[in-house]
């Protein structure tokens, strides 16, 4: 098994060295190979990478014009668009966008398939849907790609690659007009691994013009809650699911409703009389995988949803959100025989045959999830356009499988299916489920696990993340999450690069101290996992940190709280302009974990002596924590749950939630 890095906290408290990598413009094919993660030291893995550095090729970038076919499409016009905008937001003027019927010159950005000599020789075909090769011949660049988007994916490529850079929907770098140029020597390529990638984080949720934007600056091509990545065709195309959201997963409930067909034909639905808890929710009624009888209603469903989506290629026929199954005569022979997971095969391979012959581009997605988790038996193997999307709770912090069972597991689960699967993806959970004010250090779990599936055949990754506004970072946590979906072959170098540039960018000058408030909670998760054992992903702001109080003293032991607050503070007065309330928004989390942990203890104290000094100051805390989660709208734990309105600062935040 792989091993590499154990520890994030040095990495993380570290300063970057200047020194440039041999891997291009950070955005290359060749950023690690399929080398195995690095084993490195955890007290010396500062970060040496640094993006190589381009040279102007010392001509006027403004005397530049943009080339594009006469029949470009919608995405080319788009890229050629945003590489124009782009330099004109750097240098103050915006290039001149023209088609190839206009009489060439020396000085040409040329962007897709065009009748420039420079397009010679370049198979755009082959490049498919996203791949791009960005390359200078001479005086002019070529991006070459064919026409979707990754003509928009090339021209984001260069744009980093001379120090733009995208933080978020509105926060963004523009370098100066200096730095903007055609570059004298460039070669930049990429042919994405994971042909599905999906960071669902609020940074990237819906169908706002920005955030679509920010999707494909991000390479995210998921068009789940953003269903304009597949019908607008400025964004060159979209991965979707047949049948739009409610479609996504647990699809038995909308393909064979029980509702609908459950008087009459009873027996295609899970065995009642063997089943206590079957549920008296239609939406959670499995099937009966040994009763045939059904396929046909189920593939006649199936094909009007085909028709109804041309644009989307992939259809989920997938088990209800229910951990029982059937427990049918015929069921429970097949389970001895098959597997649970085979039965179910058994069963859709049918299917995924008969659409195979009318439809070669749709995939078929179901699960290994619950009951389905394990591999099936006696030779059963998912027909070849079936793809198995297996959910995985990765271990949120070990990245060595030698000491963690967990993950061991997960790890095991991934090679068997992998093995047998030619369609393999996986629906991640890198979040604590169950409260986004949690602390969830788990970013070099996250770079990990994203190889580990590169390395074992997973061609698409799902993330859930948080789809309300999370003050834990959740927005450097979707950034990174699409920089190693887009390249999970990058070094770890690369990967700690991008963090320490997001947290730059985004937070100002204190950067260093909210690396450091990182590290600190990283070290202070990993000795609670040490002293009382594994978390698992539905923890509380009590559970995964120790805050140690004294009996005796009736205090907490307080050194590495106040050193927090420390860092906060200092990462604040050094914050300028909107970097403030980015700042005091991340805080938020911190805050709560604080007053969480310590509120009633302190308060209870201090009321008992009558020390009204310090129950004002926990009350004032209080009410500023308060004001700013209303503020900034964070007040959402996941998602059932939120912050009243209403509550008093006599109150822990505890008792906020309702």
């Amino acid at each position: 098994m792989k091993k590499f890095l154990n520890l994030v906290a040095a990495a993380l408290a570290l300063t970057v060295a200047v020194s440039c990598g041999s891997t291009g413009a950070g955005d290359t094919s060749e950023t690690g190979g399929n080398d195995q993660p690095p084993k490195t030291n955890k007290t010396m893995f500062d970060s040496a990478w640094k993006p190589a550095s381009l040279t102007d090729n010392g001509e006027d970038v403004n005397q530049y014009h943009i080339v594009i076919s006469s029949s470009a499409g919608a995405a080319t016009k788009n890229a050629a668009s945003e590489l124009s905008k782009y330099i004109g937001l750097a240098t103050g003027e915006a290039l001149e966008v023209i088609t190839d019927d206009i009489e060439e010159s020396d000085l040409e950005i040329v962007i897709g398939k065009t009748t420039r000599e420079i397009s010679d020789g370049v198979d755009t075909e082959k490049l498919g849907e996203e791949g791009y090769e960005v390359k200078n011949i001479g005086k002019k660049l070529l991006i070459a790609a064919s026409d979707s988007r990754g003509a928009l994916y090339g021209v984001y490529s260069y744009l980093e690659a001379l120090g733009y850079r995208y933080y978020s929907s509105e926060v963004e770098k523009i370098p100066e007009a200096s730095q903007v140029f055609v570059a004298e020597d460039v070669d930049i390529s990429r042919q994405p691994v994971f042909e599905y990638r999906d960071a669902l984080y609020y940074a990237l949720w819906g169908d706002d013009n920005k955030k679509l934007d920010l999707n494909v600056k991000w390479g995210v091509n998921s068009s789940y809650v953003r269903a304009d990545l597949a019908n607008k065709a400025k964004y060159g195309g979209a991965r979707g699911y047949i049948g739009g959201n409610k479609y996504l997963v647990h699809t038995i409930k909308h393909l064979l409703p029980f509702s609908t067909y459950g008087n009459e034909h009873r027996d295609w639905y899970c065995d009642r009389s063997l089943n206590n808890d079957f549920p008296k929710n239609n939406d959670y009624v499995q099937l009966c995988y040994t009763n045939y009888d059904s396929r046909e209603t189920l593939y006649r469903q199936a094909v009007a949803l085909i028709k109804a989506y041309p644009n989307s290629n992939i259809l989920s026929i997938s088990q209800n959100d229910a951990q029982y199954y059937c427990q049918c005569e015929n069921c429970l022979k097949s389970y001895e025989e098959y597997g649970y997971s085979g039965t179910m095969l058994l069963y859709l391979n049918d299917i995924a045959e008969r659409i195979k012959k009318d439809y070669p581009y749709v995939i078929i997605d179901t699960l290994s999830y619950g009951f389905t988790e394990d591999l099936p038996k006696k030779g059963v193997v998912p027909a070849d356009n079936i793809c198995i999307r297996l959910c995985t709770s990765m271990c949120p912090f070990h990245t060595d499988d030698e000491g963690c069972e967990k993950l061991k597991l997960q790890e095991k689960r991934i090679e068997d299916w992998s093995e047998i699967c030619d369609n393999l993806y996986i629906w991640c959970y890198p979040i604590a489920w169950s409260d986004q004010y949690a602390a969830w250090p788990n970013y070099d779990a996250l770079f990990y696990d994203n190889r580990f599936y590169a390395d074992h055949n997973v061609k698409g990754v799902y993330t859930e993340g948080f789809p309300n506004d999370d003050p834990e970072f959740g927005n450097m946590k979707a950034y990174l999450m699409a920089k190693i979906l887009k390249d999970p072959y990058m070094s770890i170098d690369e990967y700690h690069y991008h963090m320490n540039d997001f947290l730059e960018g985004y937070y100002g000058e204190g950067y260093e101290y909210i690396k450091k408030y990182i590290a600190l909670i990283y070290d202070k998760v990993m000795e609670r996992i040490e002293k009382w054992g594994d978390l698992n992903t539905k923890p509380t702001p009590a559970t995964n940190l120790i805050f140690e109080y004294d009996e005796q003293k009736k205090e907490f032991v307080h050194d590495w709280v106040d050193k927090c607050n420390e860092y906060w503070d200092m990462a604040e007065d050094l914050a300028d302009g909107d970097q403030i309330d980015r700042v005091k928004k991340s805080r938020l989390h911190w805050t709560y974990i604080e007053l969480y942990n310590t509120f009633d203890t302190l308060y209870e104290n201090a009321a008992a002596v009558r020390d009204l000094d310090t129950m004002n100051e926990l009350e004032a805390r209080n009410e500023k924590l308060h004001g700013e989660i209303l503020k900034y709208n964070c007040i959402k734990m996941y998602p059932e749950n939120s912050i009243s309105r209403n509550v008093t600062w006599e109150e822990s935040p505890t008792r906020w939630w309702h």
